[in-house]
């Protein structure tokens, strides 16, 4: 987060080598110049607008505002979204990531980005949960 908005972005480019999609997007910077354009209408609050409005590429932007055009790209992905998939989102705190890096720990994955997060008060990882018992839950309900 301590880089300048000309260098922040969530999306690929054909520069990128990936399995998937090339998802084509704008990076912070030319996303405030989509706001202050009218093109897009993020959620904001007023002094993280007033701070978009001022944005340059070489400028640092905040934690909030990038945390704005974080919100802002997260939307867009679920938006894009074919209607067989099903996202929940749990907002909590993560108390700790386990596996092995890299890996999947659930059997059943058919994925390389599954993930284990074991939150206070998430309602499919109880707090108690050891990681084991937080990975069998999750695997079953897949």
């Amino acid at each position: 987060m301590n880089s300048m908005a000309e260098d922040v972005t969530m999306f690929t480019d054909d520069t990128v080598e990936l399995a998937g999609p090339v998802v084509d997007g704008p990076a912070l910077h030319a996303w405030a110049e989509d706001v202050r354009a009218g093109r897009v209408t993020p959620d904001a609050e007023p002094a993280v607008l007033a701070e978009i409005h001022g944005l340059t590429g070489q400028t640092f932007p905040s934690r909030r505002l990038q945390s704005a055009y974080l919100r802002w790209t997260c939307r867009r992905a679920l938006a894009a979204l074919p209607p067989s998939v099903t996202v929940h989102e749990h907002r909590t705190t993560a108390l700790a990531v386990t596996g092995p890096r890299g890996a999947s720990t659930c059997p059943r994955a058919r994925s390389p980005c599954c993930t284990w997060v074991r939150g206070a008060g998430s309602r499919t990882t109880p707090r108690s949960a050891t990681p084991g018992q937080a990975n069998a839950r999750r695997c079953q309900a897949t």
